[in-house]
């Protein structure tokens, strides 16, 4: 009789161990089927690359500056780069985007990448990502001051979405003649 009772309890124990492993794998199903792996489309984004133009200009607002004028020529090699940067999976400086771009007295770069995370995480995750990479070049000392140098007027973003989802930045700055 205690060997029937033993085994009626490691029967049940297998039993709600096989439910507990089978409710896991629903849910990691379900949770992969409702959250795309990647953030948004693959390619470049100007929407996240116009929404980190306005709070950078709140920013120069905020410290007494003028705002950034968006120019397509700067956005133009601003996004080639970044294109280049989630091809080869480098973050690296353009070494030619000053001669890639006309009519300037004076240029700057930020470039910048974030990996896809928390997908699963409430609200649009490239928006949360845009925003993430915003806050950290505003904590480097080097990047701010790009963004807030009272010498540039025009600004160019490239924001591009690699297959992985990693989210690569550039940002160039030009005071222009």
């Amino acid at each position: 009789m205690a060997d029937t009772d033993e085994r009626r309890a490691t029967d049940r124990g297998s039993r709600w161990l096989a439910v507990l492993v089978a409710g896991l794998a629903l849910c990691l199903v379900f949770a992969l089927v409702m959250n795309p792996t990647t953030p948004g489309p693959v390619g470049p984004n100007r929407s996240a690359a116009a929404t980190m133009l306005g709070w950078i200009n709140e920013e120069r607002l905020a410290n007494d500056l003028t705002p950034l004028m968006p120019a397509e020529d700067i956005a133009r090699v601003a996004e080639t780069w970044s294109a280049e940067m989630a091809a080869t999976a480098t973050m690296e400086h353009n070494p030619a985007f000053g001669d890639q771009l006309c009519c300037w007295e004076l240029v700057t770069e930020n470039v910048a990448y974030g990996e896809a995370y928390r997908v699963w995480l409430p609200g649009d995750p490239v928006e949360r990502l845009t925003l993430e990479l915003h806050e950290g070049l505003l904590a480097s000392p080097g990047h701010r001051a790009n963004l807030l140098d009272p010498n540039v007027d025009q600004l160019g973003i490239g924001v591009h979405l690699d297959p992985e989802g990693t989210m690569w930045i550039t940002q160039n700055f030009r005071r222009s003649r």
